[in-house]
């Protein structure tokens, strides 16, 4: 980002000015001044170090996570953590008074790769190797405490739930898990043992017991320094204590996979594989009540026919789900929590509606992985093998007694389910609830709860779509936002005592970016702005700042399917939208221009990483730390005492190091947790000797442009260079300032003039006076 100031003579009044209150938030790994490829023309990484490696751009591979190896495209080389920083996860649980923890350091990374291969939790175990000293033990009160004492380091960093899955059996919830395990960055844990002990297993406690061992585990199992996302599928049998879960974990959402009657029931009695192990027999021994009264109901109170258990089974598992639809299906707000998910819509439904909803929103390299595991048998363990569809075979093979009981017993349940997901459906997105619905002749249908249920075409979900689709917007739950009262701010040292707390009452999701230095993204305004030849009144809109942070976290890298911006965009080609830049201009009110020539050409030319390696030389350049990413300007002066009596201190301080220095620790750094970073902000200014900065950037030179209101006050230019998540204080400049990108990302919230009073700003002669108090 390079950046010009003028001093404005005009007074500061609404409506004349426009001061800049931002936070500016790098949105790709390394957010510089780079564009999405690094090689000189348009060859990508391979073709620099395969046809003229350079030094830069060959250090640049050297400096990836291992695991990274130079057969991986240029999109790939930021999509996978860093696996050398190993971790302990719990693989059983012996539910006491105070529960002994069994835990072992397990190879995410191979199960990552290929998730068909290793489908249950059993499998992950066997290729961990958990035994001899890759196995630990200990109760649950000492690891907890273990968490809490190495808060804000990546041994403790924990990791809420992103989403719990429950199922039917044998409804393609493996597939599930297989598309979400693809996602390196997702741990997933596949019915496993730890988590299904203690939901079902803690047989003389109360309910708050319960929840709370249930808690406690989970949390132990959310532990990773690399993940960013962690997914529970759960044993089928889990469903009839779902309560549990949800009761733990209130802000975390959940999905019911469930099928047609007829096809399940062949998926556990099927002739030709026998009855050995059916998962849906195993209640025959003890029979829930559950199971006796859908037997009583159709008058089986006697009966020895494996088929009327089994859908006795599986009809409890459903009712559980629709008793949990009606208690936990929406949040207090009314949004949507709970999901019930037809077996024909996947596995496309997971991107197309789940993730969304989770609020995950997957990256194509995702949606790519997620493709071909989609094409692999969910348990092919150990030897590949391609899925086929075999609902048709079932369909035509159940024999009477699974078709009478079927019927009799589950498919009454069934059609309830499917009303639920339908309607449910046409909640969430009108869109993807008109792709599913088959319009047919009236008299040709049947109906349960108003949904013409042979009208409905699940299939028409079940393809991965290549893009995200945002059909469903991206869910943003979970996060919350902490502002201050009215308390007055010469009572309290904000700036020291605000600091570091915005991230830890926030539950923050980093942005992956696709490419090393991304400049793209796919996020839409949530509403379209008039541009008409001159501003309007009220230009621009403003949005309740509340509404703005909840949508999107000012910590938060990972760009949200919508956000706000009610700022006008001109074509700088077009002459029309030139004339209109020029009026708004005039009128001292913000606008982005695009499409302009001479700055393509500096963003090509510095394009290249050995191009400004050669510009900046080996010298070192004045570079800003900060103990977090938060860095507000200070100005050295007299010295400054709090209300308290207390030396004020510099909340951040100052370094000399040359660009490939800087560039290392943020290459090095961007896939490392928050916490765990070296954050910099390195700089290069046309004051300090650099004076080739305005041969560099013509557009900057003192003439009279778009960028240059008056020429003769030119102050010169300011060249920064952000890390991943680097944020500049939410602050004022007294002059006006043309802030060009050249390349990455960059976020700004903007605050009109008249909303100083409600900024907390610190007094003039404080250090860092223009800054607002309030760490956001």
């Amino acid at each position: 980002m390079a950046r010009n100031r003028q001093p404005n003579r005009k007074p500061a009044k609404s409506g004349n000015v426009i001061l800049i209150l931002a936070f500016m938030t790098t949105l790709v790994t390394v957010g510089i001044i780079f564009s999405v490829t690094m090689a000189p023309n348009d060859g990508s990484l391979k073709s620099v170090m395969m046809e003229a490696p350079k030094s830069l751009s060959q250090k640049i591979l050297e400096w990836l996570p291992q695991g990274l190896s130079s057969h991986h495209s240029p999109e790939e080389l930021f999509l996978y953590p860093d696996y050398s920083q190993e971790f302990w996860s719990p693989i059983d649980v012996d539910v006491t008074s105070d529960p002994m923890i069994t835990m072992c350091k397990l190879n995410f990374k191979q199960y990552s790769e290929t998730p068909h291969l290793y489908p249950m939790f059993r499998d992950l175990e066997g290729i961990s190797g958990c035994r001899g000293q890759n196995k630990r033990r200990a109760l649950l009160s000492v690891l907890m405490k273990e968490i809490t004492d190495k808060k804000g380091t990546p041994e403790g960093n924990v990791i809420t739930p992103t989403a719990f899955i429950f199922h039917e059996s044998r409804v393609g919830s493996t597939l599930v898990a297989n598309t979400l395990a693809s996602d390196p960055f997702s741990m997933v844990y596949s019915e496993s043992a730890p988590a299904a002990n203690a939901i079902l297993h803690c047989r003389t406690c109360t309910l708050e017991r319960n929840v709370q061992i249930f808690r406690d585990v989970i949390t132990l199992m959310g532990r990773s320094p690399v993940h960013k996302r962690v997914f529970f599928k759960f044993q089928s049998i889990t469903s009839t204590k779902m309560h549990i879960a949800l009761l733990a974990f209130p802000n975390t959402p959940w999905a019911f996979i469930y099928r047609q009657p007829v096809q399940t029931m062949m998926s556990h009695l099927d002739p030709l594989k026998g009855t050995a192990g059916a998962p849906c027999l195993r209640s025959m021994r003890d029979p829930p009540l559950e199971v006796k009264q859908a037997l009583f109901a159709v008058g089986a109170t006697d009966i020895k026919d494996k088929e009327a258990w089994c859908a006795a089974h599986l009809n409890m598992l459903c009712t559980s789900a629709l008793k949990a639809y009606e208690e936990y299906g929406l949040y207090n707000d009314s949004t949507q929590r709970g999901f019930l998910v037809n077996y024909e819509s996947l596995p496309g439904s997971v991107a197309r509606l789940l993730l969304p909803s989770f609020g995950v929103d997957p990256s194509e390299h995702w949606l790519s992985k997620m493709a071909v595991e989609s094409k692999s048998y969910s348990k092919s363990r150990g030897k590949p093998k391609a899925f086929l569809g075999d609902s048709e075979d079932k369909d035509q093979r159940a024999t009477a007694l699974i078709q009478k009981y079927s019927n009799s017993i589950l498919q009454p349940t069934y059609e309830k389910m499917l009303s639920v997901s339908t309607n449910n459906l046409k909640k969430v997105s009108l869109e993807l609830y008109n792709t599913i619905m088959i319009k047919r002749n009236k008299n040709d249908v049947s109906k349960v709860d108003g949904v013409n249920i042979d009208t409905i075409n699940w299939k028409s979900l079940k393809d991965i779509p290549v893009t995200a689709t945002h059909s469903v917007p991206v869910s943003q739950k979970g996060k919350q936002i902490e502002f201050m009262d009215n308390t007055n701010i010469e009572d309290i040292d904000l700036t020291n005592h605000l600091r570091g707390q915005h991230s830890k009452s926030n539950k923050i999701k980093e942005y992956l970016s696709w490419a090393p230095f991304s400049n793209s993204h796919k996020s839409k305004p949530y509403e379209t702005t008039e541009c008409p030849s001159k501003p309007l009144p009220g230009y621009p809109k403003a949005y309740n700042m509340i509404n703005v942070l909840d949508n999107w976290n000012a910590d938060n890298t990972e760009i949200p399917a919508f956000h706000y911006d009610s700022l006008c965009h001109f074509d700088y080609q077009n002459v029309t939208d030139l004339e209109k830049a020029m009026a708004y201009r005039t009128a001292e009110v913000p606008f982005i221009a695009y499409n302009i020539p001479e700055l393509d050409a500096v963003a090509k030319k510095w394009n290249s990483l050995d191009y400004l390696e050669k510009r900046l030389g080996k010298k070192t350049y004045r570079t800003e730390t900060s103990k977090d990413n938060h860095f507000m300007y200070w100005h050295a002066g007299l010295p400054f005492k709090l209300p308290n009596g207390e030396k004020w201190k510099p909340p951040t301080g100052l370094v000399q190091i040359t660009f490939e220095e800087w560039l290392e620790t943020a290459v090095k750094g961007q896939n490392k947790t928050l916490d765990n970073r070296t954050h910099q902000y390195f700089r290069v200014s046309s004051d300090m000797n650099n004076n080739w900065l305005f041969d560099e950037l013509p557009f900057f030179k003192p003439k009279k442009s778009l960028m240059m209101v008056e020429p003769q006050e030119q102050r010169g230019i300011h060249c920064r260079f952000g890390m991943r998540n680097i944020i500049a204080e939410a602050h004022f400049d007294g002059s006006r300032n043309s802030v060009v990108m050249i390349g990455g990302l960059r976020r700004w919230i903007l605050s009109h003039p008249d909303q100083c009073e409600n900024m907390h700003m610190l007094p003039r002669q404080h250090p860092s006076g223009r800054h607002s108090a309030v760490d956001w």
